[in-house]
């Protein structure tokens, strides 16, 4: 059968959806990740100062993976958030939006709410004063009262890695605007949104961006994974391309390259996925790591604070302790949310209500 950029066959559906099952588990890997970058954190309270300069090897090794691939991550997932919502969609109804409202209530609001309150119970169990490398909330001080409580909530949120979600549920209600602006600019809507955020260089605008892309390519039933199959090549090569030259480019302009090319980092990611996926015909990733996918990403935040601190106070006379903590710290969180995900998910009630299943 010969490849189509269009999803009409059952075969080429199918490879779609085998697809999005296996990427998932290595996403959320890169979030956590992401999350591990101890240049991202105020390091300094733990007594750490100069890491770029006196750590050479970790600054190289986190710049690539915390700060470059593990930024293709969101973006993706806002992607096939927005595909998955239109995916087979005939017509767009009144009772089609509800029913979608239906299910997301069920697989995003109420995990979000579920971990948000579980997260807030936790920091009173720990002492937020023992959280050294936490962000300051007025959440815990002398000032406490119901805004704040809902700014942590549903602003800010406490468990912060579900500002994902929090976003998510905001273009889900939206979808009607997605729908009825794809069905009359087409392309031009997303196009219009690439060059807001270009501009403005904002999360909000990128996260309604990467959605909406995907919205787009559901209604025009584009398969955009085969299209990031085609051009693997070119961005493999116009990302090898960037991260050599952003060196010298930052050096000497003060701009990092990366961040203008990252459409083809993503599309990287999804075309080696999507190949990977046509190749090998067996399950990619066992159930059980694609099942903890979702349990790793909401429980993960608190780690990532708590880990570094100990292991750094643990390890802070060997050399390379930077890079020590950093591996453990990942290791640690993804081992630990695999057998969480298998505790949650034997009980039917955590499990609807902390995974959404």
């Amino acid at each position: 059968m010969k490849d189509s950029i269009y999803l009409y066959s059952e075969e080429e559906n199918k490879l779609l959806s085998r697809t999005i099952s296996f990427i998932r588990f290595p996403l959320c890997v890169l979030v956590v990740i992401l999350h591990s970058d101890l240049l991202a954190k105020p390091i300094y309270r733990l007594g750490i100062l100069d890491i770029e300069q006196n750590a050479p090897i970790y600054t190289s090794i986190s710049w690539f993976f915390s700060r470059y691939l593990a930024y293709s991550a969101v973006p993706i997932f806002f992607i096939i958030s927005g595909f998955l919502f239109f995916y087979n969609i005939k017509e767009f109804t009144l009772s089609v939006y509800k029913n979608k409202l239906v299910t997301r209530v069920k697989s995003l609001f109420i995990p979000y709410l579920c971990w948000c309150l579980l997260y807030f119970l936790l920091y009173i169990l720990i002492g937020p004063d023992n959280i050294v490398l936490r962000d300051e909330s007025k959440l815990f001080d002398n000032d406490f009262s119901w805004f704040s409580f809902v700014y942590e909530v549903f602003i800010k949120p406490i468990d912060g890695p579900l500002w994902f979600i929090r976003n998510l549920i905001v273009m889900v209600v939206s979808t009607p605007l997605f729908y009825y602006g794809i069905k009359r600019l087409k392309i031009f809507l997303p196009a219009i949104l690439f060059c807001l955020n270009y501009y403005f260089q904002s999360p909000v605008i990128e996260s309604l961006f990467w959605f909406d892309l995907g919205v787009y390519f559901a209604i025009e039933r584009i398969n955009f994974m085969q299209i990031c199959k085609r051009i693997l090549f070119l961005s493999l090569l116009v990302c090898i391309i960037s991260i050599i030259c952003d060196h010298y480019c930052f050096q000497l302009l003060h701009i990092h390259l990366y961040k203008y090319l990252s459409i083809f980092k993503i599309s990287s990611v999804i075309g080696i996925s999507y190949y990977l996926a046509s190749k090998y015909k067996g399950k990619l990733v066992p159930d059980l790591l694609s099942d903890s996918s979702f349990i790793i990403y909401a429980y993960h935040g608190l780690l990532t604070l708590l880990l570094p601190q100990l292991f750094i106070n643990i390890f802070s006379s060997l050399l390379g302790c930077e890079l020590l903590t950093y591996l453990l710290t990942i290791t640690i969180i993804i081992i630990g949310g695999v057998f969480l995900s298998y505790v949650i998910h034997r009980n039917e009630l955590l499990r609807s209500i902390f995974s959404g299943r």
